[in-house]
């Protein structure tokens, strides 16, 4: 994924594209010009990089993703024209997280990329406040199969808490999602406002990778 920081915070991105692949185009050059003002020899944490003022100079929306697994953070903006939901999220590198209202859906571009997660459950046990239900992810085999993994899951409300992302203070309340089945067993973590809005995750990808850690920014 992104060793450095993948952003976009000083210089505005336009709209007004004919196409999507002009939409394309337009982000990830915008993306580039303003990465490149970060650049350093080494990979950079972007929260070391990042402020307060280039996210809301930016004025679009934003998400910082993490995994810890492989060393890889990075700040990835959304594709503009995006009306509808599920969304996805680009880095200047190519690499993407699809997310559905805070949920992560699919990545692309990193080493092993979860091609599918079934988000509704969790989205409807958000909303209820808890629940039981089932998951299905999708992966791709190296010899281009689908592998279709299924886990039993049950989501609880943990605890009431602030959460600061770069100088913002949320109020949220904790869920935590554990799903498994006979092989395996992981547990997810969302912080979600009184609007039911997902601010910050740890959401498992795979075994791999392990846990794709995210907040939204803007």
């Amino acid at each position: 994924m992104i060793r450095r920081l993948i952003g976009v915070g000083l210089i505005m991105i336009s709209v007004g594209c004919s196409s999507a692949k002009d939409r394309d185009t337009a982000l990830s050059e915008t993306v580039k010009a303003f990465v490149s003002q970060f650049k350093t020899p080494a990979p950079v944490d972007p929260r070391q990089v990042l402020t307060r003022a280039a996210i809301d100079a930016a004025n679009i929306p934003l998400l910082l993703a993490e995994i810890p697994k492989i060393q890889s953070a990075g700040t990835l903006a959304l594709l503009p024209g995006q009306r509808q939901q599920p969304d996805t999220w680009f880095g200047a590198d190519g690499a993407s997280f699809t997310l559905h209202k805070g949920v992560v859906v699919a990545t692309r571009g990193l080493p092993f990329d979860l091609m599918f997660a079934d988000s509704v459950p969790t989205i409807e046990g958000l909303e209820k406040g808890g629940g039981r239900y089932d998951r299905t992810y999708k992966y791709l085999t190296g010899d281009n199969r689908d592998q279709i993994v299924t886990y039993q899951c049950r989501l609880q409300f943990q605890s009431v808490e602030t959460v600061k992302i770069f100088e913002i203070r949320i109020e949220t309340k904790g869920f935590s999602e554990t799903c498994f089945n006979p092989d395996q067993s992981f547990t997810n973590i969302y912080w979600v406002d009184h609007a039911k809005v997902v601010h910050k995750s740890q959401q498992f990808l795979n075994f791999r990778l392990g846990y794709a850690l995210t907040e939204k920014l803007l």
